[in-house]
C-alpha cells in the first residue's frame, strides 16, 4: 500500500495507476473528512482521532480503517471491539498478547 498525509500525492498516484492500493494518513482532526473524496481504499487516522461512528462510516463506504500508533492494551481492545481493520504499534509483543490470550 502506498500511503500519504497529502491528498494531492494520492490523487497523482491514482492518476498514474488506478490499481495502486492507496491509504490516506491523517494526523489532524480538521482533515478527517478528506478521506471521503480520495481514491484511497484505506483510511489511516491517528488513534486518538478515532471514534466508533467513524469506523462504521468508513466501513459503510466500503473502505478499511486502520490506525497508528497504539501502545496501550486498553486502547487496542477498545479499537478492536469497535471493528478497526488494523493497528500499528511500537510494541508488537503487547499487540500480540492483547489479541491472543493464553
Amino acid at each position: 500500500m502506498f500511503s500519504s498525509f497529502f491528498p494531492d500525492i494520492l490523487q497523482r498516484l491514482y492518476s498514474l495507476d488506478r490499481d495502486l492500493p492507496l491509504g490516506f494518513l491523517c494526523e489532524r482532526r480538521e482533515y478527517i473528512s478528506a478521506w471521503r473524496d480520495l481514491p484511497a481504499a484505506v483510511f489511516l487516522p491517528r488513534y486518538d482521532l478515532i471514534e466508533a461512528k467513524l469506523i462504521d462510516e468508513v466501513h459503510k463506504a466500503g473502505r478499511q480503517i486502520m490506525t497508528w500508533t497504539v501502545n496501550s492494551a486498553r486502547q487496542m481492545r477498545q479499537l478492536g471491539n469497535w471493528g478497526i481493520d488494523g493497528l500499528v504499534s511500537d510494541d508488537p509483543q503487547l499487540l500480540y498478547q492483547t489479541f491472543h490470550n493464553g
